[in-house]
């Protein structure tokens, strides 16, 4: 085992940085680590970004290596496709997700106002048709014979009537499509919130961090001092997932969900 000189933490033998403060465990003298404490990882010395994300440093690393050879340096967050508000507050990014609310405000807007505008045409254009009911058409004509319905079926009148339930019908199956449409467009204005943050997590995150450090560094000349401040600012705080609408809706989603099924059961 062998202790921080920064911050006392006790690490691994086999440790290149420390798991507490992201501070170098090596001898600085030696070319291979200094190689590995230099390295830019998007114009950015990775021990900084060690030690601003703390112990995920090694898989955002990782990811963001990758990210400098793509375009936009897309790739894809789990986490933040099912959370993405509340993985962005626990890492004290408070500009993107009010981003995301603007965008999901501005998309359910928009949407609604399509899937209305949908549905109102297809209800003005079903009322312009006369209801008219199977019951209606067929009354009375329980006690006929098979001989008696193929003739009821040929009078003008009737066939007149079938051809304005048909109608009908038609006209009720638009507006019954007009409302999937504004179902299914609510739906991806939902879904394509996390679809973004997931795509642009690890990049909003690493440009995050990019900003954080560089300030750091700019008003601060002393090492020690910026690793410090750069654990400080960076890593994750739970704390902050109390701030999270997705989990108190979560939350009230189960409860009301355990209240109903203790009314099954005990009801």
């Amino acid at each position: 085992m062998q202790t921080c000189k920064t911050c006392g933490t006790t690490n691994p033998d086999s440790a290149v940085f420390c798991k507490d403060c992201g501070a170098s465990l090596r001898n600085p003298q030696n070319p291979a680590f200094f190689n590995q404490e230099t390295e830019l990882i998007g114009g950015v010395e990775a021990r900084y970004l060690r030690a601003f994300t703390g112990q995920n440093f090694d898989r955002y690393a990782a990811v963001w290596r990758k990210q400098q050879r793509r375009p936009l340096g897309v790739g894809f967050h789990w986490t933040a496709f099912f959370f993405p508000v509340s993985w962005m507050l626990s890492r004290r990014m408070f500009l993107a997700p009010l981003c995301l609310y603007l965008y999901t405000a501005l998309t359910i807007i928009l949407f609604a106002t399509v899937g209305l505008g949908a549905i109102e045409r297809a209800e003005a254009q079903r009322d312009l048709v006369p209801e008219v009911t199977y019951e209606e058409i067929f009354s009375g004509t329980e006690t006929l014979t098979g001989e008696q319905m193929r003739a009821y079926l040929e009078r003008p009148e009737v066939k007149s009537r079938l051809a304005e339930y048909e109608a009908y019908q038609r006209a009720q199956d638009r507006v019954n499509l007009a409302w999937l449409l504004l179902g299914g467009l609510l739906f991806l204005g939902t879904v394509g919130v996390g679809l973004i943050a997931a795509l642009f997590a690890d990049r909003i995150y690493f440009l995050y961090a990019r900003r954080k450090i560089r300030a750091v560094c700019a008003q601060y000349p002393n090492e020690e001092l910026r690793l410090l401040l750069c654990k400080d600012r960076g890593g994750v705080r739970r704390l902050y997932l109390l701030f999270s609408p997705e989990l108190w809706m979560d939350g009230l989603i189960a409860l009301v969900l355990v209240i109903w099924l203790l009314a099954v059961i005990l009801l």
